[in-house]
């Protein structure tokens, strides 16, 4: 009762977006995802027939944006829903890439998926959950993830928790799993109590980063700049990343001294561009000169100090370097960092380059945290070798004289660039394999 008026009773209520019902099946919920993501395959089929209307590319942006999201939404409350409920959303999913590829009746699932650059919906949501979970191990003391994975729990479980048998019957990871995977295989991830950001001080946030445009392309761009100033301390840096592991360095020209610091394996190459980064300040911190220039060949990390948004997956180490160029500031030392490109004959770059093969210095794999988000192309890679091997098993049932052409799905669509055709020439290049098999 409340004002003396009795509350009805609901076997359906939606609560942040959920619909939940009595038994937590969800059912209800992915019914109404399903008729909210109708609605946008209805806008999709007004726009494009089979030869007429937008072409594929501008219809799998599309459908990733107003039919898909609505399977994204929520993805966690029912991953590990039952799989006649799930089969209705790859149906949907189905459906929209017919849509996107002009495809026929009769054309194979995989095809169309390898055509769209488009993997299956299960793989969407292990890809999700995985980056859910990372995000919660990253931080300490977390609520949420107290109750998926207990401080109590210390099962420790190094081996996949996928594999290609448990993808083609449907079968969903538990966030408790994957929570396991990651505590038991990234044990040198970056944990904070708070997001990164707010390690520094205001001023130190707002501090503008002195970043030139000069543009250095040769040797004798380079020796035009320096002799425009003469009193500037030089340092070069690089990363690299190769199978014999990942490494920092850099090079200072005037004492011909390098350094090489060797990182997680799992870091990165652009972590390791900013860790260089890192080093050459705490380097140049104790240079007899006020006027430093680091010269790096690294455009992501500079365009990542230059435009630090405040988000929490944003790498620790630019706000590291954020505050090193303050306190460099406030001790009367003025920073400027420079672009210039690698390979291209200018000696400090590459004698920097060359460090980064060399012996290392110190091994910083131990102390020196990875960000949480390197781990993601841990994962990214994980979930391409997986969907490989799950093309090669399908491929042998369906789709298979398209697989004698296609033998492993692709990193991008191949009509990507081809602007100058319309979408019946596509379509019609799109559907000749399958027209071939019908044969």
């Amino acid at each position: 009762m409340y004002n003396n008026i009795p509350l009805p009773w609901l076997k359906e209520k939606k609560f942040l977006g959920i619909w939940l019902d009595p038994k937590l099946t969800l059912e209800c919920h992915i019914n109404n995802v399903e008729r909210n993501a109708c609605k946008g395959l209805n806008v999709m089929r007004s726009l494009a027939g089979v030869y007429w209307g937008s072409d594929p590319k501008t219809l799998a942006m599309m459908y990733k944006t107003i039919v898909r999201s609505h399977f994204d939404y929520s993805t966690l409350a029912y991953i590990n829903a039952n799989i006649s409920l799930l089969r209705k959303l790859d149906i949907l999913q189905n459906r929209a890439l017919r849509i996107i590829t002009g495809a026929m009746c009769s054309t194979p699932i995989n095809s169309m998926e390898c055509e769209s650059c488009i993997p299956p919906l299960l793989l969407r949501r292990i890809q999700i959950a995985e980056r859910f979970c990372l995000k919660l191990m990253s931080l300490n003391n977390n609520y949420t993830l107290n109750h998926i994975l207990p401080p109590s729990y210390n099962l420790i479980n190094s081996e996949p928790y996928m594999d290609c048998k448990q993808l083609m019957s449907g079968f969903s990871p538990t966030l408790l799993r994957i929570c396991v995977f990651i505590k038991s295989v990234f044990v040198n991830m970056n944990i904070t109590d708070s997001w990164p950001m707010y390690s520094l001080s205001f001023s130190a946030l707002i501090h503008p980063v002195n970043i030139s445009n000069k543009k250095i392309l040769t040797q004798s761009d380079l020796h035009e700049f320096i002799g425009d100033n003469n009193d500037v301390y030089r340092i070069y840096t690089d990363g690299s990343k190769s199978s014999d592991g990942v490494t920092s360095a850099f090079y200072d020209p005037q004492l011909k001294i390098s350094k090489c610091f060797q990182i997680n394996d799992n870091c990165t190459i652009y972590t390791a561009e900013c860790y260089a980064i890192l080093k050459a300040l705490e380097y140049a911190c104790n240079v007899n000169n006020c006027h430093i220039i680091i010269l790096t060949d690294s455009q992501s990390a500079l365009l990542g100090l230059e435009k630090t948004c405040l988000k929490y997956n944003t790498s620790y180490i630019l706000y590291e370097i954020k505050k090193m160029l303050y306190d460099m500031h406030i001790h009367g030392k003025v920073v400027q960092l420079q672009w210039v490109p690698s390979h291209n004959g200018i000696i400090g770059n590459e004698l920097a380059d060359q460090a980064t093969r060399g012996r290392a210095d110190g091994n910083h794999s131990n102390w020196m945290k990875t960000p949480y988000t390197d781990f993601r192309c841990t994962f990214t890679m994980a979930l391409k070798s997986l969907y490989k091997e799950y093309w090669k098993t399908v491929s042998k049932e369906e789709g298979t004289w398209y697989a004698d052409i296609q033998k492993a799905p692709p990193a991008q669509i191949w009509y990507n660039k081809l602007k100058q055709y319309n979408r019946k020439c596509i379509v019609t290049i799109i559907t000749l394999p399958d027209a071939q098999s019908l044969i």
